[in-house]
């Protein structure tokens, strides 16, 4: 987990793009979590190295309040099913 102590964290906000991602990772550290698994960033690398994330195709309703739950009454669409976090965590940090 990336947290204000972690070496992701450090790197981030000494990066010359801080003044565009830090305020986004500090209201989500500050107003919902402490920690992240880095979620966006893990998505997007699915483009660049896909060996992080395994992909399934599933049937997936929406509810009133945006919650996803899969249903066979649902959209077909291609969920990410297993993620490799460890791997992916030391692909980020040694990009950074």
């Amino acid at each position: 987990m990336v947290d204000r102590a972690h070496t992701i964290y450090t790197k981030l906000k000494e990066s010359s793009v801080a003044d565009v991602i830090m305020p986004g990772i500090e209201k989500f550290l500050d107003e919902r979590y402490p920690a992240t698994k880095m979620h966006d960033p893990l998505t997007l690398s699915s483009v660049i190295s896909p060996f992080f994330l395994e992909f399934e195709q599933k049937k997936v309703a929406m509810n009133e309040d945006g919650v996803m739950s899969l249903s066979d009454s649902g959209k077909s669409t291609i969920l990410s099913c297993e993620a490799q976090y460890e791997g992916f965590m030391k692909f980020l940090e040694s990009r950074l």
